[in-house]
C-alpha cells in the first residue's frame, strides 16, 4: 500500500476515477476529514486504499508534521485473523528501524473501534506504478532498486521476520532532496516470524500475491516458509523489471500457482535479449523450486546478480569477478583501496602510522586549498578501533567529501546526519540502524575518505 499524495493515473479521466475510488474508501471508514485521532492526528484526506483499509494524510496537531494514518476497514473489525495481522504489522515494523522500511510511530483504535497505524508520509510512487508507466527498467536501475530492497529485507531477516508478500506494489520509491527512487518496503501485514510466537495462520494457508509467491508458499506449507521465500519473490521482481512480465504465467490464478510449483521460468534472455547469460543463471538459481538450492541470503543474490550483469552496487566500483565463497558477506562491499590492503598486523600499523603522519604534516594542504597544519585524522581498521579513537562523546568528524554519489543508502544516510554538525555519538543515537551497523558504516566512510575523526 503506497502513501503517495495525489493520483498515480494520468490524465483527467484517470484522476477522476482515482478520486472517486478514494471517496468511496473514505466513506468506508468511520473517520472523517477534520477529526482528530488520539488527541494528536488531524485527518486531512484519503490518499490510498487497499484490501485491509484506507490510508489518510494527517497532521500532528502540535508538531505540524504531515503523517500517514492507515485505518482498518470497518468490515474487518470483527475478523480476529485480520485484526491479528493488522496489529502484527504495527509490532513488526516498530521493531524494524531501518532506512528502507517504512517507519511506524503509533498504534491505536478509533472511537468506533477501528485499529489504525501512524506512519511516515512518503512522497513518490510504487515500483508497480513505475513499471506500468515505463514497461521495463535498465540493468543498472534494476540492480540499484534490488540492492535497497535486499538491505531492508536483510534487516528483517536478521530479526527472524519474513515479509511473505514482496511485490512491486510494496516497494515504494521515495523522492528525497538528494536522491530519487529511495526504496521503502511496505505492508508487513502477513509477515512471519521464524522464531515462534503467536501463530495467526493455519498450516496450509496460502498467503501472498500469487505471481510473486515462492513454491513453498504456493503449496500452503507455511511452516516451511523462511527468508528464502522473500529471495524468490525478489528474483521475480528483478525478472519483471527487465522483461516486463513475470517468470511464471497463466490465464488463471491456479495456472500461475501450478507454474510456480512445477514449471521452469520463462527465458529472460529471450524476453530481454541484452541480458547477460550469467545474469539469467543467477535469477534461475534464486527461482529454484527447492529453497536449499537458492542463495544464502537476499544480499548474496543481488551481489551475484550485479557481478553477472556487470553493474556496480551502490557504493562500489565496477564488478569484474564473482565471489569465490559460496556465501557472500551480508554487508555491502566497501570501495576498493588504491593499493593492496596490508596482509599483516605490522603492515596495517605501519600503514596507519603513515596515514597519520601524512595527515598531520604542516605541508599537507587543507581540503579548501589552504596550506598549514591540519587536524590529526584517525582512520581505524575496525569498529573497535573507531570506538577507541572516539574517546569521548565530544569527538566529531569532518565531512571531507559531501557528494552522495556512489554511496550505499546506509552510507548516504549517515553522511547526511554528520553533515548536520552532530558529534559521532549524537549521530549514532539518532541513527535508525543498530549501533554495530552504524559503526560499520562510519568505518566504511572513513576508509573511503568521506570522513575524518577529529
Amino acid at each position: 500500500m503506497s502513501f503517495r499524495r495525489g493520483s498515480d493515473s494520468g490524465g483527467e479521466e484517470g484522476s477522476s476515477v482515482v478520486q472517486e475510488d478514494l471517496a468511496v474508501a473514505e466513506r468506508a471508514s468511520s473517520v472523517r476529514p477534520g477529526e482528530v485521532l488520539g488527541g494528536a492526528y488531524r485527518i486531512l484526506r484519503a490518499i490510498d486504499e487497499g484490501g485491509m483499509g484506507t490510508v489518510f494524510e494527517a497532521e500532528h496537531v502540535r508538531l505540524r508534521r504531515r503523517l500517514a494514518v492507515k485505518i482498518m476497514a470497518q468490515h474487518l473489525v470483527n475478523d480476529e485473523q485480520a485484526l491479528a495481522r493488522f496489529q502484527r504489522e504495527a509490532e513488526i515494523i516498530s521493531q524494524l528501524a531501518h532506512p528502507h522500511i517504512v517507519h511506524v510511530s503509533d498504534f491505536d483504535t478509533t472511537p468506533a473501534g477501528e485499529p489504525y497505524l501512524v506512519m511516515e508520509l512518503l512522497e513518490g510512487e510504487s515500483l508497480a506504478v513505475r513499471l506500468e508507466r515505463e514497461g521495463t527498467l535498465s540493468l543498472s536501475e534494476s540492480v540499484r532498486i534490488a540492492w535497497q530492497v535486499a538491505l531492508g529485507l536483510s534487516a528483517a531477516h536478521t530479526l527472524g521476520i519474513v515479509h511473505r508478500d514482496l511485490k512491486p506494489g510494496n516497494v515504494f520509491l521515495v523522492d528525497l532532496p538528494t536522491q530519487k527512487g529511495f526504496v521503502k518496503l511496505l505492508d508487513f501485514g502477513i509477515s512471519k516470524g521464524t522464531g515462534g510466537g503467536r501463530k495467526i495462520t493455519r498450516e496450509f494457508d496460502i498467503l501472498g500475491t500469487p505471481d510473486y509467491m515462492a513454491p513453498e508458499q504456493a503449496l500452503g506449507r507455511t511452516a516451511n516458509v523462511d527468508a528464502r521465500a522473500d529471495q524468490f519473490s525478489l528474483a521475480c521482481i528483478v525478472f519483471e523489471c527487465l522483461a516486463g512480465r513475470m517468470p511464471f504465467t497463466g490465464t488463471t490464478v491456479m495456472e500461475v500457482l501450478q507454474a510456480i510449483i512445477g514449471a521452469a521460468p520463462l527465458s529472460l534472455r529471450e524476453l530481454a535479449p541484452g541480458t547477460p547469460e550469467a545474469a539469467q543463471e543467477v535469477l534461475e538459481r534464486a527461482l529454484a523450486k527447492k529453497p536449499e538450492e537458492r542463495y544464502g541470503s537476499v544480499t548474496e543474490l543481488v551481489e551475484h546478480f550485479a557481478i553477472a550483469a556487470q553493474c556496480a552496487l551502490p557504493g562500489t566500483g565496477p564488478t569484474s569477478a564473482p565471489p569465490q565463497s559460496s556465501r557472500s558477506p551480508r554487508r555491502p562491499p566497501t570501495p576498493a583501496p588504491s593499493s593492496p590492503p596490508p596482509s599483516t598486523r605490522a603492515e596495517r600499523e605501519k600503514q596507519g602510522t603513515a596515514k597519520t603522519q601524512l595527515a598531520s604534516s604542516p605541508n599537507n594542504p587543507l581540503p579548501d586549498g589552504k596550506s598549514g597544519p591540519v587536524p590529526r585524522r584517525v582512520v581505524p581498521d575496525s569498529e573497535a578501533d573507531l570506538l577507541k579513537a572516539l574517546g569521548g562523546q565530544t569527538r566529531r568528524v569532518r565531512v571531507i567529501g559531501a557528494s552522495h554519489a556512489a554511496l550505499t543508502p546506509e552510507q548516504a544516510f549517515m553522511l547526511s546526519r554528520l553533515e548536520g554538525g552532530l558529534s559521532v555519538e549524537e549521530a549514532l543515537d539518532v541513527s535508525p540502524l543498530p549501533r554495530r551497523d552504524s559503526l560499520r558504516v562510519l568505518v566504511e566512510l572513513l576508509h573511503a575518505g568521506h570522513l575524518a575523526v577529529e
